[in-house]
């Protein structure tokens, strides 16, 4: 019988969280804690700076809109201080244009408000994968660029599509212009959009292998 699972020193992943919100910063220093981490909190980004000169953290999560310097800044100074650390930025719906720009400028990822315990564990079993990778403690988890590069231009396209649906376009133009950038963001073969008016009438949209899409088409 196995016993439990049992996390050694070496195995504890030191946490820098940063967030100006009292109560928020107390949740993620109780969440990454509770998944066998230890966390230092900092309540601006002036503070997290002078920890990370002070010592090597191997993530940092913080908030973008701070007083002060934001988490962008941050992140700057992180990659200039530890550039092998992972930063995730914490993002509200105003702010997703500059979690992006975060992605672009070698964030980790971001963590959208609101966000659970399960999201903070499943980020936090991500980067223990990634670490397993890593050519010495500032290296670069293999795989790393690609990924960020999927997840960037993910989300663009929906900022892209949310564009097209303010440019009052027809609605067989909104669609093609969708199912384009849909084929483009996942990168495939065929894609296909089939529409029902009020009579019960069918119309498609279509892009890729004219084959592949034909057959689709019959299945659906």
């Amino acid at each position: 019988m196995s016993g439990p699972a049992v996390v050694t020193q070496t195995d504890v992943m030191r946490v820098l969280v940063v967030d100006d919100n009292a109560s928020l910063l107390r949740f993620l220093v109780s969440a990454f804690a509770a998944n066998g981490c230890s966390v230092a909190p900092a309540a601006a980004a002036e503070q997290a700076i002078e920890l990370l000169s002070a010592e090597p953290f191997d993530l940092v999560v913080s908030d973008i809109n701070m007083p002060g310097l934001s988490g962008l800044d941050l992140l700057r100074a992180v990659k200039g201080r530890q550039p092998g650390t992972p930063v995730v930025l914490i993002t509200g719906a105003p702010s997703i244009n500059s979690a992006v720009f975060g992605l672009r400028h070698g964030a980790y990822d971001y963590l959208p408000k609101p966000f659970s315990i399960k999201e903070i564990q499943e980020l936090v079993v991500r980067i223990r994968a990634d670490r397993q990778r890593w050519n010495g403690p500032l290296g670069v988890p293999a795989g790393l660029a690609e990924e960020l590069a999927r997840r960037q231009f993910g989300v663009e396209t929906l900022f892209h599509i949310g564009d097209l649906a303010l440019q009052g376009l027809e609605p067989w133009a909104f669609v093609e212009k969708v199912l384009d950038s849909t084929v483009q963001s996942i990168r495939c073969d065929g894609a296909l959009i089939l529409l029902r008016d009020e009579e019960g009438n069918f119309t498609s949209s279509q892009h890729g292998d004219a084959g592949l899409v034909s057959h689709m088409l019959r299945l659906l």
